[in-house]
């Protein structure tokens, strides 16, 4: 992994406002605290997003942002997922906590994040510019009707983050902007300078903006990922910031090209790649390491589309594994949790379809599914394709030293067969909505095990060696 640490003079072409400079380090700072040793969240491959267009943190009261989110944090652990991306919420905007020039309120972002490591989960905030007294107003687009013109502060008044994009997510106030950053990174990085009190774990991953689209956007979104980057890098030398999530090729291309890798140190993408989409990418990057921050497959409701979902999950978390993403965040695992407050025109509903559980209701079977393989997959080592008839698909996945493959096929009648004495076979997808899915022991012929495969992936974990 190619990890930029050196600080560079930030020249940010469009940007209205003085730079920020670097602080030198005063007699007076602590010494760097050493870096909090590993845990078993840092190793895990598997996340979720949370908090998607749900609450209204700024117009409830803070027992019910605490209790909200911890029910989140429950699933999101329950289910096995590890690292959580607060999703479209203003939690972690430059103006829900400066709400007044030069006046931070951390009573949410605080609650919020020990909420989440109470759980023992790592977080991965979004940084947003919106800021009610740095930009004034911006422009949402309701489906079919000419944009408005809404001021952010109304927006901001109701609970939600208002989706500002291209020269709109420029913050006017560079240097307050910077400094916010500086501010946010420091408070929860640990280093016991300026900590959030009761501080459990450094926060040392943060995602900066979202989605950009077009060449309109591209510019604006390069200009934001380097003065964050500055600002960030100064604060916290070690702090690991994630690109915004690509949602087109052609973007994240286009981005790369103009040399956004050295503002950020992890590709983040919100497709399932190839194992040639991987390499090029960490070539055009210098060598950084990808993730796809949003996986999904929405259930309309129509037959059959639950274990469509189900098996989507599975497939693909191994295929995106095998092809060389390092973590893969579904969206989501808890749903249909309606805000309090209506929306502002032109920000859509969450995507209730995604969930997994959706509030109220039994979990779907892709909530089996996802807690089965994290359960078996969610801290391996290394991950490889297996070489298989045509019809089938087989990964070796490696855990601890031991060997665990997950298989299916594209109908029925065709199996897996590996030169191995014994295996344990799991069902990850089953027809039963409840998870009731019985393991089974797979036949020997003596020579090696043929495993019969369907539609639905199974999980193989050898319990002998070859024959």
């Amino acid at each position: 992994m190619v990890r930029r640490r050196a600080l560079v003079t930030l020249v940010v072409v469009g940007l209205v406002g003085a730079q920020p400079g670097c602080r030198a380090p005063a007699e007076s700072d602590p010494p760097s605290k050493p870096a909090n040793p590993p845990t078993r969240a840092d190793t895990c491959r598997l996340g979720t997003l949370a908090l998607d267009y749900k609450y209204v943190p700024l117009v409830m009261d803070l027992e019910t942002v605490v209790s909200s989110a911890g029910v989140e944090a429950d699933a999101a652990a329950a289910v096995g997922a590890c690292w959580v991306r607060p999703h479209l919420t203003e939690l972690f905007a430059w103006g829900h906590v400066e709400r007044r020039r030069g006046e931070y309120d951390w009573t949410v972002t605080d609650a919020i994040v020990r909420t989440f490591q109470e759980r023992e989960l790592e977080l991965l905030p979004q940084i947003w510019t919106s800021s009610p007294w740095d930009h004034g107003e911006v422009g949402l687009q309701p489906p079919g009707a000419a944009p408005p013109r809404v001021e952010i502060e109304d927006i901001f008044a109701a609970g939600q983050h208002p989706d500002v994009r291209g020269s709109e997510a420029l913050p006017r106030n560079s240097r307050a902007y910077a400094t916010w950053v500086g501010a946010l990174v420091e408070r929860y990085d640990g280093d016991g300078h300026e900590d959030m009190p009761g501080l459990a774990r450094a926060i040392t991953h943060y995602e900066v903006l979202n989605e950009p689209s077009g060449v309109e956007e591209a510019r604006p979104f390069f200009d934001v990922h380097a003065l964050t980057a500055a600002a960030a890098r100064e604060a916290y030398p070690d702090v690991t910031l994630v690109m915004g999530g690509q949602v087109q090729r052609e973007d994240l291309e286009r981005l790369l090209t103009m040399g956004i890798a050295e503002h950020c140190d992890v590709v983040n993408i919100h497709w399932v790649p190839s194992p040639e989409e991987v390499q090029h990418y960490r070539e055009l990057s210098g060598g950084l390491p990808l993730w796809v921050s949003e996986m999904t497959f929405l259930d309309r409701g129509e037959p059959g589309q639950e274990v469509e979902q189900a098996r989507y999950l599975v497939q693909n978390h191994a295929r995106a594994f095998a092809a060389g993403a390092e973590k893969i965040f579904w969206i989501e695992i808890l749903g249909e949790r309606r805000p309090q407050l209506e929306m502002p025109p032109g920000l859509p509903r969450e995507q209730s379809g995604s969930c997994l559980w959706p509030e109220g209701k039994v979990p779907r079977r892709g909530y089996h599914a996802y807690a089965r393989m994290a359960s078996a997959l969610a801290h391996f080592d290394t991950v490889e394709i297996v070489p298989t008839p045509a019809g089938v698909e087989a990964y070796r996945f490696m855990v601890d030293g031991e060997e665990r493959y997950v298989a299916w096929a594209d109908g029925e009648g065709k199996n897996l067969e590996l030169p191995r004495a014994s295996a344990r076979v799991t069902p990850l997808v089953g027809t039963d909505p409840g998870g009731d899915w019985p393991s089974w022991d797979a036949p020997d012929d003596g020579w090696s095990l043929v495993i019969p495969l369907t539609a639905n992936p199974v999980l193989v974990e050898p319990e002998g060696g070859r024959p």
